[in-house]
């Protein structure tokens, strides 16, 4: 693993849900290329899937993995993972 993160994650209707757990490390925002680096060594390519997060301020927004491998953060500003969840299925439409 080359994360510093502490995170967890799990897949929900196809979008990759990180959660910082938040306990002390580096957060999720400052490690996000090694983060999903450590959930591609274990899920693949993670380029054409969609990915939240949930920062160490509890908000929810999204990382983009481009065709090179490139991470991009957009706010979403979602309050709950659901939400989150929902605004990106609205952008996939």
């Amino acid at each position: 693993m080359k994360s510093k993160a502490d995170f967890i994650y799990e897949i929900i209707d196809g979008i990759v849900c990180i959660r910082d757990q938040d306990l002390g490390n580096i957060s999720v925002t400052n490690d996000a290329e090694n983060v999903i680096a450590d959930i591609e060594l274990l899920e693949g390519s993670l380029k054409d899937f969609p990915v939240v997060y949930q920062d160490s301020d509890y908000t929810w927004d999204r990382i983009i993995v481009s065709q090179t491998g490139k991470i991009y953060f957009s706010s979403l500003n979602a309050n709950s993972k659901e939400e989150a969840i929902n605004k990106v299925k609205s952008l996939h439409k």
